[in-house]
């Protein structure tokens, strides 16, 4: 298929032939554009023409340049979607990790509050405990007010008058009481007892004592009430042997420099 370009305008027209050597530029140009046309208008096809070819050629070539360059861009899009979804697992990875350890903070810090609490709690009765007088808690020495005159521990009292009557049992007690109370002490003032023994039987207190010769005597601080014409001598005994006891606590603790006695215990005859 060969096209004609002799005329292009109507019958009656002539077309005037191309000049190539046009001066100004826009005859240059429309040169170069009727050249262009004649080579197209020449070839059989025109797409057949050199300069078809020639841009067709570009054109694959630039299309499989941006088919290659797309391929590219298509496998670094799906190798930066498959490290995103990988960030965004080990994002969720971390949170439950971060969510894990604030739990156990929490509970850390609940544990630590309670501890906390607790210290301070058992710091409280270390310090009440430690101004606790234990033997004042334990042995409880008064005079009733009513009363004004018999002592009492723990509630016992430790004597009688003949217009006060008290139960010798009741008296019993209160020197057992008393026994003890001197023995713990003698305990903790570390008093050497070596020729007499306190031994606390409760309403059946007494004291052994060890002569000089070896003999061991025991100085009874209970009755029974029966009616003695000459008085309670075996209980006597055992009085004037506490406070003998008693004397030897005070001069132990006095030489110590622990001076907590305003009166001494002298032994009256």
């Amino acid at each position: 298929m060969k096209v004609d370009c002799a005329h292009t305008g109507s019958a009656d027209q002539h077309e005037q032939p191309c000049n190539p050597l046009e001066t100004d530029g826009t005859g240059f140009t429309a040169g170069q554009s009727c050249s262009l046309m004649n080579l197209i208008c020449d070839a059989e096809v025109p797409s057949d023409a050199p300069i078809c070819k020639a841009e067709e050629s570009a054109l694959r070539a630039q299309f499989d340049q941006l088919c290659t360059e797309e391929a590219r861009l298509d496998a670094e899009l799906m190798e930066k979607k498959a490290a995103l979804e990988e960030k965004t697992e080990e994002e969720a990875s971390r949170w439950r990790q971060f969510r894990d350890n604030h739990r156990r903070l929490l509970d850390l810090d609940e544990k630590t509050r309670h501890a906390d609490a607790e210290l301070r709690y058992a710091a409280e009765q270390h310090r009440r405990l430690a101004n606790t007088n234990a033997l004042d808690l334990v042995f409880n020495i008064w005079v009733d007010p009513a009363d004004g005159i018999i002592g009492e521990i723990n509630g016992f009292r430790l004597g009688r008058l003949p217009d006060r009557l008290v139960d010798w049992p009741e008296i019993n007690a209160a020197w057992g009481q008393l026994v003890l109370l001197l023995d713990v002490l003698m305990q903790r003032a570390c008093v050497k007892r070596d020729n007499f023994k306190l031994i606390t039987m409760c309403s059946h207190s007494c004291i052994q004592y060890k002569r000089s010769t070896g003999e061991e005597v025991r100085y009874p601080l209970f009755a029974s009430g029966s009616w003695k014409p000459f008085g309670n001598n075996n209980m006597d005994s055992g009085i004037m042997a506490y406070l003998q006891c008693f004397e030897l606590l005070r001069t132990t603790l006095q030489r110590d420099g622990k001076n907590m006695w305003q009166y001494n215990a002298l032994r009256n005859n």
